[in-house]
């Protein structure tokens, strides 16, 4: 017992000075660690102190303190277990949400992002540490049904890094998880996610960010050309292995198989360093003793604009060249015999079906009818039924 701790029932209760007596009191009682049940248990009350919370300005000023607890914490193992629990408690409730509190909670998700990003730059963390981060997150955040969580916080992501401004060794460690997601994610929403909002904006350096009612376009963090080309590249040949990977399934490859394809043609048409040396390799694999006169590098730079990125065969599957010149003309042939003989056949016409009839009922069949001729029907068959029930009871009573 500490003079100092703080209950999970006062951060929800009802009462306002409650809760704010409970939230001052966590600036110290997060400095001693504490086992993940009582994380679990203090984000809990924390979700619930944020979902009485009225008025905007509050709940933004509320999230904000919550998030920079984060930095009250005393070592790395503490930070991880106090961010699990941020993650699964956010998952687990995130159901309950209705339209009236998300903003809040997406205010409070952007709000803890930020602050973990300048506490891994303010901290030097190592690709090591970063990583085990990104084994929880995905876990528990990315391995769930619920996909609110994970498709805000790739919405979000490059806002922040961008605020935060990261050193150049922070950033291929904090994309890495983007990288495993394209791999391993089976969900649609979340790989089109990654195309659009991650690969597409880091190739244009650039995202959309709406204010209002328009949209306006701001510049990622990367400042530099050398930077840019540099994890381009590294986004390249990381793509480029999920495609090659045999066990990957079709989905992924799919979208890997598109980005990279865009990446390439980004990197040949931007960046002539780098095109001439892919070409140089292309001449050596191919025919290493030509000369400069045979082969000119900078016709194929200029093909490169209208011509796409395409898949060839192996040679053995094509035919000669010979061959290749009869082909187009025979399915040119091919082509017209088809069409001809569709214009020769004559259209047969739909013959209607005759609905078979009793003395007194009509068979029904599934066809359809307009309301008046519905009607009309109906009320001829009643006026028979009243006729008959009439001359039946008549006898009876005879």
């Amino acid at each position: 017992m500490t003079e100092f701790e703080v209950k999970p029932r006062d951060l929800g209760a009802p009462l306002l000075y409650v809760r704010e007596r409970a939230v001052k009191r966590l600036q110290k009682y997060l400095k001693i660690e504490h086992n993940d049940l009582e994380y679990l248990k203090l984000w809990k009350g924390m979700f619930y102190a944020l979902w009485l919370s009225d008025k905007w300005e509050i709940q933004l000023e509320l999230a904000e303190r919550l998030a920079k607890l984060l930095h009250q914490l005393p070592n790395y193992e503490a930070t991880l277990k106090y961010w699990v629990a941020f993650v699964k408690t956010m998952v687990r409730e995130w159901n309950l949400l209705d339209k009236y509190r998300v903003n809040k909670f997406y205010a409070l998700i952007r709000k803890s992002i930020h602050q973990f990003l300048l506490l891994i730059k303010n901290e030097e963390y190592g690709e090591k540490e970063i990583a085990l981060f990104h084994e929880k997150n995905l876990e528990h955040a990315f391995g769930t049904g619920t996909n609110g969580v994970a498709l805000h916080i790739i919405d979000i992501f490059l806002e922040e890094m961008r605020q935060v401004k990261p050193t150049s060794e922070m950033i291929n460690p904090l994309l890495n998880i983007f990288l495993i997601l394209l791999k391993t994610s089976k969900n649609k929403r979340v790989l089109k996610k990654l195309e659009s909002e991650i690969f597409t904006s880091i190739i244009e350096n650039e995202y959309s960010y709406i204010s209002g009612i328009t949209k306006e376009k701001i510049k990622l963090f990367i400042s530099e050309k050398e930077e840019l080309k540099k994890l381009m590249i590294y986004l390249e040949k990381q793509i480029f292995e999920i495609t090659s990977d045999k066990e990957i399934k079709s989905i992924n490859k799919k979208y890997s198989h598109f980005i990279s394809n865009l990446y390439r043609n980004k990197l040949l048409k931007q960046y002539p360093d780098y095109a001439m040396s892919v070409l140089s390799t292309f001449d050596t694999i191919n025919d290493p003793d030509t000369s400069d006169s045979e082969y000119n590098s900078e016709d194929y730079l200029n093909n490169l604009s209208s011509e796409d990125s395409e898949d060839f065969e192996d040679s053995e599957d094509f035919e000669d060249s010979e061959d290749s010149e009869d082909e187009p003309i025979i399915i040119k042939k091919q082509i017209e015999k088809k069409k001809a003989k569709k214009k020769n056949k004559p259209k047969q016409k739909q013959k209607a079906k005759k609905l078979p009839k009793t003395k007194n009922k009509i068979v029904s069949k599934k066809r359809s009818h307009t309301f008046k001729e519905k009607n009309s029907k109906r009320r001829r068959n009643n006026t028979k039924k009243k006729n008959f029930n009439i001359f039946t009871e008549e006898t009876d009573s005879d």
